[in-house]
């Protein structure tokens, strides 16, 4: 994503999964302070942060009490996912802020009459569609419910005005959704990499089976498998407390999770919990119906004199913040993956004539980040295969044969053979398995055959070997 930005390469084929917008400002941000770490990463820090502000104030509207808001922005500001994205140039914290935005301004336009709160929904709607793809799954959700309240209650005015707003978001919202968001949501991407996401089974049982197990996978992924079973728990209690005291916010927090799982059934979005990141605008909903839950359970436990026992599962539930302190956190099923210290700190000045450094195509876009000195003309795209000469030492960027192992054990032996380094580096991240092992692991080993092998340093999620006195076999 930052090769795009910098690049500025807006397309949907480069975008990939990132919303336009989020690339836009982002690099504007990039054009005002400088192509640093600070301006790329600077953008999902300020939404991860504003969102635990957002849980408070939109729980504390929902429920009237500040005990759950507090528990519901706590468990925003202690989660590990949340926090580990909100350092990282990835827009899933976008998704978290404006789906706590939207339930904020929706709820506020469910109790109002002031066609102003119409307009502030509807330009956060608008806006957010540009740079959250979860700000749609709120915002249809809101707009349903909104249009639905305003069937039921016979209001003649609220009803033409909630049309002229949904007008106003449909001029911007349209022709981005036409021109980006159908070709970034294409069966080839979401489909191959989150393949998980959309169900195979065409019968009714096998559908809630497969809803149960992904919604089971996406509690262990944003929280613990223990403390998701606890907040299940709690989640369902504030589920039947907010339903009894207000139904229509249930159907507002609900409707994000309703819709997800249909878009999923309609092939369109994948609702994979594994892969949790893509479904983190669950999150505002899931910590409002739990701070609901939790201030319902302390308020009865004290008037039994239980109320030391109903603070237990609040520990229990904010125990991973204990975690926070460690340098380099792993959220389930992801590394951390840090390449910065391993190209600047051991790999550049370590370099001299003669070199050769393969890089993993893995590590690509990280190494043309840190190492711009080994840029080819142009943008070396994941899995491309290309050789870059800079003063003497020769950078090869390793292709993808995935489909076929062995022929990363030619491609590198054969670039030993051709461009007879004295010493090799190897740099290694983002590594992919494959029925033999890993990827690192079948070229180090063909490696092997042709020097000494030295592990020079080890990050999280990220290797960089060197092998001295490199001579191949001919066969």
């Amino acid at each position: 994503m930052a090769e795009s930005i910098l690049f500025r390469r807006f397309d949907p084929v480069s975008l990939n999964t990132t919303p336009l917008g989020f690339a836009l400002l982002t690099s504007v941000l990039v054009w005002l302070a400088g192509p640093s770490e600070t301006a790329l990463r600077f953008l999902p820090w300020v939404f991860g942060m504003a969102s635990v502000p957002l849980t408070y104030i939109v729980c504390f509207q929902i429920t009237r009490s500040w005990f759950a808001a507090l528990f519901a922005a706590a468990l925003l500001a202690t989660n590990i996912v949340l926090l580990t994205y909100a350092r990282m140039l990835k827009p899933y914290t976008a998704d978290v802020c404006f789906a706590a935005l939207l339930i904020l301004l929706a709820n506020r336009a469910l109790v109002s009459s002031n066609i102003r709160d119409l307009w502030a929904y509807a330009t956060t709607l608008a806006i957010g569609s540009l740079l959250s793809f979860g700000a749609l799954f709120v915002g249809v959700g809101a707009s349903m419910l909104l249009f639905a309240d305003a069937l039921i209650e016979h209001d003649g005015r609220r009803f033409p005005r909630l049309v002229l707003v949904h007008l106003a978001v449909l001029v911007v919202a349209l022709p981005y959704a036409l021109l980006f968001l159908w070709p970034q949501s294409g069966p080839g991407y979401l489909h191959g990499f989150w393949s998980a996401g959309f169900p195979t089974g065409k019968q009714p049982i096998e559908i809630v089976s497969w809803a149960a197990k992904q919604t089971w996978q996406l509690a262990q992924y944003l929280f613990t498998p223990i403390v998701g079973v606890l907040l299940g728990a709690i989640t369902g209690v504030g589920v039947m407390v907010t339903l009894r005291r207000e139904p229509r916010s249930v159907a507002l927090l609900a409707a994000p999770y309703v819709l997800a799982i249909c878009a999923a059934l309609a092939g369109v979005y994948p609702f994979e919990g594994e892969a949790g990141r893509i479904l983190l605008f669950l999150l505002p909903s899931c910590a409002i119906l739990a701070g609901a839950g939790m201030a319902w359970l302390v308020e009865h436990a004290s008037s039994v004199r239980l109320a030391p026992l109903a603070y237990l599962p609040i520990v229990v539930a904010l125990a991973p913040a204990l975690r926070l302190g460690q340098p380099y956190l792993d959220i389930p099923g992801m590394a951390t993956e840090e390449t910065r210290d391993l190209i600047r700190g051991d790999l550049l000045p370590s370099l001299r004539s003669g070199d050769l450094i393969y890089v993993y195509y893995g590590a690509g876009y990280a190494f043309q980040y840190y190492a711009p000195a080994f840029n080819s003309s142009h943008v070396v795209d994941f899995g491309d295969y290309a050789l870059v000469d800079n003063a003497g030492v020769q950078a090869v960027y390793g292709a993808v044969h995935s489909d076929a192992p062995d022929n990363y054990r030619e491609e590198l032996q054969a670039a030993i053979r051709t461009l007879h380094p004295s010493r090799l580096w190897m740099l290694f991240s983002h590594v992919m398995r494959v029925p033999e092992g890993t990827e690192e692991n079948l070229l180090v080993s063909a490696a092997a055959t042709c020097g000494v092998r030295e592990t020079i340093a080890v990050q999280q999620g990220a290797t960089l070997y060197r092998l001295d006195n490199v001579k191949c076999p001919t066969s």
